[in-house]
């Protein structure tokens, strides 16, 4: 046997569609990651609350969760193709 990474390595490796859409998915990652933290020490810093922070947090994690059967719902009588382009842009 050869020395090749397993699994998802060799599937990046080998596959060049899949590792340019992998490597597009993990820049756009790490920037919403980066905006989170400037946005939280932006919150913190302007109005010196914890409370403050902690609310965006959970309207960041409730928001989604309320609004996905709605949306999924809407979503479901598009193309899917151009649903995940608008929702990208």
């Amino acid at each position: 046997m050869e020395n090749e990474p397993a699994g998802a390595f060799r599937l990046i490796r080998a596959n060049r569609p899949f590792r340019v859409v992998w490597t597009a998915r993990s820049v756009s990652f790490l920037g919403d990651s980066l905006s989170l933290v400037a946005l939280m020490l932006y919150v913190a810093d302007s109005t010196g609350q914890a409370l403050a922070v902690a609310l965006l947090l959970l309207v960041g994690d409730f928001a989604p969760a309320l609004l996905g059967p709605l949306t999924g719902a809407i979503t479901d009588r598009f193309a899917h193709k151009r649903v995940m382009v608008t929702c990208d842009l």
